[in-house]
């Protein structure tokens, strides 16, 4: 068996279960020094840690597929008892159109990481960017107000692309947390500057407020920290 192939499948398969070397290892009951010689073909696990592995990834399978059915089955039900609640009362569809929506936005961007787990961050990340701007357009259309939907598309698209850039901090820096949180945290501060430059042209009247600066301030000091604690870390392990 080719040991440089075996170590980046192995890699590849902790990769997209989103785990580090250490938490991969912590899992196995082993050093993360091993895990780093399988994927890099300097040595191969034994038989019996891949079959332990195989093992637990089955059983997490299994019940995220019954967690799921189950959040399925939940989310259908609300959908009855809210329509039969609304066309009881009312005799049509009225504010259940609102919920049915609401219901049926929430579940698509929730199953996948409920059904697949770390693996499936990346989808929902992907059905959020899909599903929110048609849902807030259905939803405007729903209640009547325009102003939902050209000021919320706004801030969604916004929102959205925080997320993506949250996602790419914490793939990227899996093994430096602190720093991917401080460049979160940092990023943070900017989107709230630039959402609310926006809200102000948009409405027509200045919305920072004291607590606004100090909620941002508090923010950056936070930002850093963390950054520097990170730096500090690394310089320890180079010691």
């Amino acid at each position: 068996m080719d040991q440089i192939k075996t170590g980046k499948f192995i890699a590849g398969l902790r990769k997209e279960k989103g785990l580090t070397q250490a938490q991969l290892a912590e899992k196995l009951n082993i050093t993360d020094r091993a895990i780093s010689k399988w994927e890099t073909g300097k040595s191969m696990p034994d038989s019996s840690i891949m079959l332990e592995l195989k093992r637990k990834d089955e059983k997490n399978f299994k019940l995220n597929t019954v967690i799921s059915i189950i959040y399925t089955v939940v989310m259908l039900t609300s959908i009855v008892i809210c329509g039969i609640c609304d066309f009881s009362i009312s005799g049509s569809f009225t504010w259940s159109l609102i919920t049915f929506a609401a219901i049926i936005y929430a579940w698509l961007i929730s199953i996948p990481m409920i059904y697949l787990g770390q693996r499936g961050v990346k989808v929902s990340l992907i059905s959020t960017s899909i599903f929110t701007i048609p849902f807030l357009y259905m939803l405007s259309s729903l209640i009547h107000v325009k102003a939902l939907f050209s000021i919320g598309a706004i801030m969604a698209i916004i929102a959205i692309a925080y997320l993506w850039t949250i996602y790419y901090l914490f793939t990227h820096f899996q093994n430096r947390k602190f720093l991917a949180c401080g460049i979160t945290v940092l990023t943070a501060v900017a989107i709230s500057i630039i959402i609310n430059i926006i809200l102000s042209t948009m409405l027509g009247a200045p919305i920072f407020d004291i607590w606004d600066a100090l909620s941002g301030f508090s923010l950056l000091i936070l930002g850093v920290i963390l950054i520097c604690f990170d730096a500090t870390k690394r310089k320890q392990v180079h010691l």
